[in-house]
């Protein structure tokens, strides 16, 4: 790209250096007022410090204008008309930032000047309202044409999301985002509904992206005095909602259950549930009312189900729902598959955490300690070395099932265990054995073998520490074996010094033996 030339470069400078001109020239009285429409063009302009330019000087001007309450209409005023212009300028100042936001040409750097700028006389104005009221006031205009431009469907704003995450720690600006964005989600899924299939899905992407990005930006409070305002604060005897925490959740409920509604992209679906455990499911104001979104997610199958099962035991454990069918269910998932997914060592944490109470029936825990064990017989080796100490902890907080180790499997003509039965009470786990681990104790690795023999070895008094085994691999168990220090064995008594003995070994020409 050729550098700009000595006379655009001038022509820059000057331009500039107008623009100072002219904001200095809008503050001075009515008579230049005109100048404030020129630098509204210049927001438009392709070079981006003359964007920038223009864009720090209506926030110069808009919030002296505010400051000096020079906007304000009273009845029975000659400047009513001129306050009525002034008025309708600060809109299109507004309109201006979002256009420069949503210009596909415009840089990060002047996309996030923008909405600081919007931001900025949003708060300006909270403090001299255009209008003379009586009470706390929040300008929400400004708030949801910044908010509807940054939740398109057309743009990804992702990369604005964090700029405006240190506005959503305050209070104010949290509760009254919070209801924005709940209308703006009914507003587009309704919209969307109409589109063709190709363009509602690509819509809907790109939507649903924006959106989870900036929910995930929310952190929630969890003291009851909310005082940490952007806004000024109300007096004491004015009940704000925003100043009340169970205001708070209900909003941050709404905003997400009405989220929870779209036809969330797979993605967008996996990093939901990922997270709903930790930063959806403690801030709602009812937690219960994920049931069904939950339940569905559980049901689907695979990775999803997968990713649901903590959110799922949560709600159990903590809000008293009733899922009998939860560890139906679990037993469900146990399939060869479990061992390749991305979320395996998740998985395996959270099992070995629902199978961890002692109340459990012994037909349950044995299922469990039976189906994993026919799974390792084709599983790799990491995650054999995974089965067996998950395996020998289950036993060991249920002596009940220590007859599965006990029993005599050559006695046994065939296996009772029905492996396709999908009913952990039905497939009779109980009444056979745990012989596919003691096969695995013939297993190729010597590793994999001696963990299998654990099974059959006096049991530790405390369990298995399995943090280790969750995200193990090939990798880590090649490092293990080329790390092992081997003692050097000797093969005979006198080094032999070629292939063959004897003065005819004719090798000894072209290899030495050292």
């Amino acid at each position: 790209m050729a550098a700009p030339s000595k006379e655009m470069c001038d022509l820059k400078k000057q331009l500039l250096k107008e623009i100072k001109s002219k904001v200095e020239q809008s503050l001075s009285g009515k008579k230049n007022s005109n100048c404030i429409i020129d630098i509204l063009k210049l927001t438009h302009d392709a070079d981006k410090s003359i964007v920038t330019a223009a864009i720090k000087g209506l926030s110069r001007i808009f919030t002296m204008l505010l400051a000096k309450q020079e906007m304000i209409i009273k009845e029975d005023e000659e400047d009513k008309k001129y306050k009525q212009w002034l008025q309708d300028r600060y809109k299109d100042c507004i309109q201006c930032l979002i256009d420069v936001i949503a210009n596909k040409s415009s840089k990060p750097i002047t996309q996030e000047l923008a909405v600081c700028t919007i931001v900025k006389l949003l708060e300006a104005e909270s403090r001299h309202p255009l209008k003379q009221n009586q009470g706390y006031f929040f300008p929400r205009s400004p708030l949801e044409k910044l908010l509807t431009c940054l939740l398109s469907s057309t743009q990804d704003f992702t990369h604005l999301m964090n700029r405006f995450q240190e506005y959503l720690e305050y209070d104010d600006m949290r509760f009254y985002t919070l209801e924005v964005v709940s209308g703006k989600i009914r507003e587009t899924n309704s919209r969307v509904q109409k589109l063709d299939p190709a363009q509602r899905k690509m819509e809907e992407e790109l939507f649903c992206k924006n959106t989870l990005c900036l929910l995930e930006q929310v952190t929630m409070p969890t003291e009851n005095c909310l005082s940490n305002f952007l806004t000024p604060l109300p007096t004491d005897d004015e009940e704000i909602r925003a100043t009340q925490l169970k205001e708070q959740r209900k909003a941050f409920s709404n905003a997400w259950l009405s989220f929870l509604l779209l036809s969330l992209p797979l993605q967008t679906y996996k990093s939901v549930l990922f997270m709903m455990h930790d930063k959806v499911i403690p801030y709602m104001s009812s937690p219960v009312m994920l049931t069904d979104f939950l339940t569905a997610s559980y049901n689907i199958g695979g990775a999803i189900s997968l990713l649901a099962l903590n959110a799922i035991f949560i709600l159990m454990t903590e809000h008293n729902l009733e899922y009998p069918e939860f560890y139906k269910k679990l037993y469900s998932l146990l399939e060869p598959s479990i061992f390749h997914v991305k979320y395996k060592a998740r998985f395996f944490y959270l099992t070995n955490l629902f199978l961890s109470s002692s109340h459990l029936p012994a037909y349950l825990v044995a299922a469990f300690a039976k189906k994993l064990s026919s799974l390792a017989l084709t599983a790799p080796p990491p995650a054999v070395m995974l089965v067996v100490p998950f395996v020998c902890n289950l036993i060991k907080r249920h002596p009940t099932c220590k007859t599965l180790i006990a029993r005599d499997t050559e006695a046994m003509k065939d296996d009772p265990f029905l492996a396709d039965e999908t009913d952990p009470s039905k497939c009779r786990a109980l009444e056979s054995s745990l012989w596919e681990l003691k096969t695995l104790k013939h297993h190729y690795l010597p590793g994999v073998a001696t963990t299998a023999g654990s099974i059959e070895r006096p049991f530790p008094k405390v369990e298995w520490d399995l943090t280790d085994f969750y995200e193990s691999s090939y990798d880590e168990m090649f490092t293990t074996e080329i790390n092992k220090k081997v003692k050097h064995v000797p093969l005979e008594f006198e080094a032999p010094s070629g292939l063959f003995s004897g003065k005819l070994d004719k090798f000894n020409n072209y290899w030495l033996l050292e």
